[in-house]
């Protein structure tokens, strides 16, 4: 009974983890490629001043200056009472179009985040860490046992490799 409630859990989980990790994977590769994308002037070159000069142009008072990891420029300022958010080249001050996502990042994200089924998409991944826990358990009852108790797991494990 130990190994099939050990099994089934173990088998959900292993698929749903790989699922997460592939997807984290790829995931992780885009901040990457954004800050590759982003034409940044040497560190020292430019003041946060100068951007600031460039940046207020003839759009507005700037209230906020915000460099996101990857290297972007974000001007926060605020016209006819509403706040809105600009992206901008640090080397020429020009408003640059906001980042877009493509279809299959969006796709990768749904489906690391939620499993493409929402809310019960982030319900399934906490039952599969759920599951983890329950494998990992039962897993270390069943090398227990098989050792002659819990003080053998201290011990140096007898047996094949294959074992």
């Amino acid at each position: 009974m130990l190994r099939f409630v050990h099994s089934l859990p173990g088998l959900l989980a292993a698929i749903l983890m790989s699922i997460l990790a592939v997807t984290g994977a790829i995931l992780a590769v885009e901040p990457a490629i954004e800050r590759a994308n982003v034409s940044l002037p040497p560190r020292g070159v430019i003041s946060v001043a100068t951007v600031a000069a460039m940046a207020s142009g003839k759009r507005g008072e700037v209230e906020k200056i915000v460099r996101t990891p990857t290297g972007s420029i974000i001007v926060h300022r605020a016209v006819n009472g509403r706040p809105i958010k600009e992206r901008i080249d640090a080397r020429t001050g020009k408003v640059l179009p906001p980042p877009v996502q493509s279809t299959f990042t969006q796709f990768v994200t749904n489906l690391h985040r939620s499993l493409l089924l929402g809310d019960g998409g982030r319900a399934a991944a906490g039952i599969g860490a759920v599951c983890m826990v329950i494998l990992s358990v039962s897993g270390l009852i069943m090398l227990a046992k098989r050792l002659g108790g819990w003080r053998a797991l201290y011990r140096r494990i007898r047996g094949s490799r294959a074992q």
